[in-house]
């Protein structure tokens, strides 16, 4: 439980009820039932600390938090299909004679690169889908100049 307080996460240009209301709706900080005034629930430190850095870069809670949302559904599915293409592997590629103690090490080995794997290819991604949006779909960043 944390107690939040004007000045304690930056979230909809510095209004402490706006902050509050934005991190509640989007889940990312809960009012425990019979708590003290001020005190909240956050599941997840580490994911606040994104989303209000993102809002220090001009990314509402709001727009952080969906994405977010899209990212945890794609990871849940790439989780989901990564297993079980290594358990289809397991003695043929994957956890050498699939014994338990081989299976063990081969999962550390994999979880100690699999952020590093994921954040090469995630940046990989990106930066094809921007190259895509940009010289397809421009027309609509580009603003039109004030005539003087």
């Amino acid at each position: 439980m944390v107690q939040l307080h004007a000045g304690a996460a930056a979230c909809t240009d510095g209004d402490p009820l706006q902050q509050r209301l934005a991190l509640l709706g989007v889940d990312l900080v809960r009012r425990p039932e019979n708590a003290a005034p001020g005190t909240y629930l956050v599941p997840s430190p580490a994911l606040l600390k994104v989303v209000l850095a993102l809002r220090e870069a001009g990314i509402d809670v709001e727009t952080a938090a969906g994405a977010l949302d899209l990212l945890r559904r794609q990871e849940h599915r790439a989780a989901d299909e990564l297993v079980n293409h290594l358990v289809r592997r397991t003695g043929k590629g994957f956890a050498a004679s699939g014994s338990p103690e081989d299976v063990s090490t081969a999962v550390a080995a994999l979880r100690s690169r699999v952020v590093e794997a994921v954040e090469l290819l995630f940046a990989q991604e990106m930066e094809r889908a921007l190259r895509v949006e940009f010289e397809h779909r421009a027309p609509r960043f580009v603003r039109p100049r004030d005539k003087p």
